[in-house]
């Protein structure tokens, strides 16, 4: 689980500087820290050569976090499958 305003995008207001009229963001700005919490979530079973102690965490007004995080991880790993 990553809290909010941990991370924060890369500043590249330098390039910005470099960059023709046209090509120009309309609002440059710094990077903020990001507002959003991110949890990450294991989906299948992991080989054993890595870690399998990577925490669960499940926010506290989500009580049906663990079924929907399951069944989207593995939709995305049956689209790869099918993908490829």
């Amino acid at each position: 689980m990553t809290p909010q305003a941990i991370e924060k995008a890369r500043d590249h207001s330098e390039l910005m500087k470099t960059l023709l009229k046209e090509d120009k963001p309309l609002s440059p700005e710094l990077p903020k820290p990001d507002a959003k919490w991110r949890f990450f979530w294991p989906i299948g079973e992991r080989p054993e050569q890595m870690r399998n102690d990577i925490p669960r965490t499940i926010p506290e007004d989500f009580p049906e976090w663990e079924n929907k995080m399951d069944a989207w991880g593995f939709k995305l790993i049956d689209a790869v499958h099918t993908a490829s």
